[in-house]
């Protein structure tokens, strides 16, 4: 690498990273760890190019503390691990829970303002978002100091409008006006929003169409007025908590129970969905839950496309293996909570004994048929789909009932969560299926499933999992309940009900479509409760829709109705109009959602973290292409 170096320095090399997240940060990290080992001084000039000088929208510095992750701090890190970067050693530094600790912040008695009094921050604290905001800040500017020997850096306050192919290289354009020459691109920007556009004629200026900044966008709405609220996931439990725990609202804990104690400041919610399903709690996490699995992965998803084809079917093939495993992991964690979580080895050497046997269902039929608690994988991973689309549901029967099993499933499951996965084997159960991803990933991504069945996962499975392993605190689901034990919160509208705008009395209506007796209700406000992504990339202002509109880049499957992806191949370069991949641009993140799988997530301390590796793979083509200049 001696004569790269000399070129190196003779030629500096240009370099945008677009977003500056944990995708593009984790790009920039792996320039300054590249640079360093090859010691190839000053030889990139990096260019950051983010609107806000504060960093991404999603982690402002400046929201409200009780805006939380939904992932506890202790498992929170910008820095890669070698098992995610083992060509060139990583930056080391501390993790969230490290930062914070170090800092001496303080949690308060509320469980999320965070400061300088209150008891110390716990590994398994779910932090404010502002706070990773301010990490994100503190980690740039860390990796801006030591790399000031290898690089140069250069920060745009801007957003990228355009891209002009100059030769073997690119002109980028900014809506500053400014330019910057370039030899290579990454996109990291997330997922595009889709302009807010009217879905009801004569509507009011009452509907609130992009959920995000709060409690910005729900400041207009006063304590006594009714919004309802399209959608029952994160994004509409923070416009909940906006509402309620936002306006001063508190939780008390009498004899054991939560009671909410209302400020007088808060409007009456209403909270439905199209499938009126809950998420499920995250749970308290104790146990260790990684294991190798036995039948969930890559050489028999392997098998099977070798006996069914190159592409698979994920209802025929993919799921019974995973059915499979979760009953493994059930059984593991009961046998954990029982006899020692230090001798579940001995179960699973037994099962994969009984595995290469060919007897592992007969083993695991007897363990749940001599199992006091039942569990049936099917039926768990199936259960909130279950009842409330059956038409003769008793939770179908009317606005009461439905709001009856909505308020006795997520009891249900924020018991367990509350267990843990220490002594809840079904949580241990359903947490394989967060674990295992990396293993669904290698069985959807990149063109592996069928066209029908791909639009079926990135829709109906898709959920599904976010469902199981993407909810909310179970604090959050406690304070929840206790909402819709004070009247606060109404979510007995069932599944997808119809919604549309009364001129009469200038209010929404909101009429029930499967319960068995007829429910309406009036709103004055409607706010929606989800991310709208952008369906066609041509359609976009910014750098993406300009690629797509010269043919750099395209979508990558137009027929579909579910996947709005670009299009990239497995090194994630951009696929042109022309079908030809082209190897100086990268694109990351959600743009990708539906050629590869779950993208929106934060980086984890001591394990191996695929964006991490992603960005690894991407700058060492960098490197590798300069040294086959040089060696041409």
């Amino acid at each position: 690498m001696g004569n790269q170096s000399e070129i190196l320095q003779s030629n500096i090399q240009s370099i945008c990273i677009i977003g500056t997240g944990f995708r593009g940060l984790g790009v920039l990290e792996r320039i300054f760890a590249y640079s360093k080992q090859n010691k190839s001084s000053k030889s990139f000039r990096v260019h950051l190019i983010e609107p806000s000088s504060e960093g991404p929208e999603q982690y402002d510095i400046h929201q409200p503390d009780y805006l939380l992750l939904n992932i506890v701090c202790g498992q929170v890190s910008i820095f890669p691990d070698t098992l995610s970067v083992p060509d060139c050693p990583p930056t080391e530094g501390q993790n969230l829970y490290e930062w914070v600790r170090d800092r001496g912040l303080l949690i308060d008695e509320d469980g999320f303002t965070v400061g300088n009094k209150g008891r110390p921050i716990e590994a398994d604290d779910f932090l404010p978002r502002r706070l990773l905001g301010e990490y994100l800040l503190w980690f740039r500017e860390l990796i801006k100091k030591q790399a000031e020997l290898f690089i140069d850096i250069v920060e745009h306050k801007a957003i990228a409008t355009d891209l002009v192919s100059d030769k073997n290289r690119f002109i980028l354009e900014l809506n500053n006006g400014s330019t910057i020459d370039t030899d290579y691109i990454f996109i990291t920007v997330g997922q595009l929003p889709q302009s807010v556009v009217s879905h009801f004629e004569n509507e009011s200026v009452k509907y609130i169409a992009r959920p995000y900044p709060l409690p910005k966008q729900l400041k207009s709405v006063k304590s006594g007025e009714v919004i309802a609220i399209n959608g029952l996931g994160l994004t509409a439990f923070d416009a909940i908590l906006t509402l309620t725990i936002g306006r001063g609202g508190k939780i008390e804990t009498h004899y054991g129970i939560d009671e909410y104690i209302p400020s007088g400041k808060e409007p009456n919610i209403i909270a439905f969905s199209r499938s009126g399903l809950p998420y499920r709690s995250r749970p308290a996490i104790g146990a260790p839950l990684k294991y190798d699995p036995i039948v969930f992965n890559r050489s028999n998803i392997d098998a099977l496309r070798t006996s069914r084809g190159i592409k698979l079917d994920y209802d025929r093939d993919i799921l019974p293996l995973l059915f499979t495993e979760m009953n493994v992991a059930f059984h593991r964690a009961k046998y954990g909570r029982d006899f020692g979580w230090d001798k579940t080895e001995n179960l699973l050497d037994d099962l994969r004994n009984s595995f290469a046997e060919g007897d592992l269902e007969i083993v695991l039929s007897e363990l749940y048929n001599t199992d006091s608690i039942l569990f049936n994988p099917k039926i768990t991973y199936l259960e909130s789909l279950i009842e409330p689309k059956d038409k003769d549901s008793i939770a179908l029967f009317n606005s009461l009932a439905f709001a009856s099993w909505f308020r006795k499933w997520l009891e249900d499951d924020l018991e367990e969560s509350r267990l843990g996965t220490n002594l809840s084997p079904l949580k241990a159960a359903l947490e394989a299926c967060r674990e295992f991803r990396d293993i669904i990933r290698y069985a959807v991504e990149f063109g592996s499933l069928t066209n029908d069945s791909s639009d079926r996962f990135f829709s109906f499975h898709s959920e599904t999992l976010n469902r199981i392993g993407v909810g909310p605190q179970k604090e959050h689901t406690a304070i929840i309940l206790a909402l819709m034990k004070a009247g606060i919160l109404n979510v007995s509208l069932g599944p997808n009900p119809k919604v549309s705008w009364d001129n009469t009395i200038n209010q929404w209506k909101l009429s029930s479509t499967l319960l068995q007796e007829q429910h309406d209700i009036f709103a004055d406000w409607l706010y929606r409760g989800s991310s709208s992504h952008i369906q066609n990339i041509n359609d976009d202002t910014s750098i993406v829709g300009a690629m797509a509109r010269k043919g750099f880049l395209r979508r990558l499957r137009p027929d579909s109705s579910v996947i709005h992806a670009v299009d990239i191949n497995r090194c994630l370069n951009p696929i042109s109009n022309t079908g030809i991949a082209n190897k100086k641009i990268w694109i990351m993140g959600l743009l990708c959602e539906g050629a590869t799988f779950y993208n929106g997530y934060v980086t984890s301390p001591r394990k191996f973290v695929r964006s991490q590796h992603d960005a690894d793979i991407a700058v060492a083509q960098i490197f590798s292409q300069i040294t086959e200049s040089i060696n041409c």
